[in-house]
């Protein structure tokens, strides 16, 4: 049970206590980035204040 990410991980995070990302976390300069699997999309950049880590995702399941 860790409660903190380590950069890299995928996360599931509460943006300002009402948007909810699943997003790769990785805090930067005092800052925490939440950069997107979808290359065209720009990285979030925000406070740590901002965001609410929900959740660290361990497994991805998928059916084909």
């Amino acid at each position: 049970d860790r409660k903190k990410p380590h950069n890299g991980e995928t996360v599931i995070a509460l943006l300002d206590g009402s948007n909810v990302v699943i997003k790769a976390f990785f805090l930067e300069h005092n800052n925490v980035r939440l950069q997107s699997s979808n290359p065209t999309l720009s990285p979030l950049l925000l406070k740590p204040n901002a965001v609410y880590v929900q959740g660290i995702v361990v497994a991805v399941m998928r059916r084909y």
